[in-house]
């Protein structure tokens, strides 16, 4: 799954958890792409929507100023294993 946003803009996200489990959506800093949930870091997060429970939506804004392409991801354990990534161009 992949996403474009213009940069400099202002933009609201929506989250909804349509799983049976906690989830959480991640945007990883440029140049810091995940290959395994073991190379997870707070450190790696530019901005996230924190975990939430399986039902809930959440919708939050954020300005993405740089441009280039995020990788997105559920950083909650064992789910960027599971395939839980997604890529966020910024143009």
């Amino acid at each position: 799954m992949s996403w474009t946003v213009p940069a400099g803009e202002e933009i609201s996200i929506t989250f909804q958890n349509n799983g049976s489990v906690q989830h959480e959506w991640a945007v990883i800093n440029l140049g810091m792409d995940l290959s395994s949930g073991d190379d997870f870091t707070e450190e790696h997060v530019l901005w996230e929507i924190e975990k939430q429970d399986p039902g809930v939506r959440v919708t939050e804004n954020f300005t993405f100023d740089t441009p280039g392409v995020y990788q997105i991801v559920c950083a909650l354990e064992g789910h960027v294993d599971a395939g839980m990534i997604a890529s966020l161009t910024v143009s």
